[in-house]
């Protein structure tokens, strides 16, 4: 069952949320404008990548020339450290529930 836009907006506004929470310091704007770019941009490219893995059909393929990487927009008036403290949390959920993942497939 492929995934949808809608559900994909739906996981990414519960990480956003998360996000928040671990950083109720930051602005709460900011926060939300790089959460949701990071987690839509990474779950997209996250379905891409399997979709491509999926027609390849030949156990591990070459990912170096997919397309895995996307740029964050913000107003540059922001400073460069806060958006990459952000990018840090985000990234640190993401993982996380990648692991949370990878440990319910071994069950």
């Amino acid at each position: 069952m492929p995934i949808t836009t809608s559900q994909l907006q739906t996981v990414c506004h519960d990480l956003v949320a998360i996000l928040q929470k671990k950083l109720p310091d930051q602005d709460p704007d900011l926060v939300k404008l790089i959460g949701q770019q990071y987690f839509m941009g990474s779950l997209s490219r996250m379905v891409s990548a399997a979709k491509f893995l999926e027609e390849q059909k030949k156990g591990i393929a070459d990912l170096t020339n997919h397309d895995l990487y996307f740029t964050l927009a913000y107003p540059e008036e922001i400073d460069q450290k806060h958006v990459e403290l952000i990018r840090e949390e985000s990234a640190k959920i993401l993982a996380g529930c990648l692991h949370a993942l990878k440990g319910n497939l071994k069950n």
